[in-house]
């Protein structure tokens, strides 16, 4: 099956791209309040983390070849 193989590669992906919009994001809103900034970065990071988690559970499962 190729779906073991590429799941993490998918998942660790999309994990980047949150988390790009988690760290850069708020340099798109210089003028809104920074508790607003914090709590908007580590909504997108926890997305970004419930790629990531089942990403590396997945390549983790996957045997080495020979």
């Amino acid at each position: 099956m190729i779906w073991p193989a590429f799941a993490p590669l998918l998942f660790l992906s999309i994990s980047n791209v949150f988390m790009t919009f988690a760290w850069y994001g708020h340099l798109r809103f210089p003028d809104r309040p920074l508790w607003i900034v914090v709590l908007a970065s580590w909504g997108i990071a926890f997305l970004e983390y419930c790629f990531a988690v089942p990403a590396n559970r997945i390549g983790l499962s996957i045997p080495p070849r020979n």
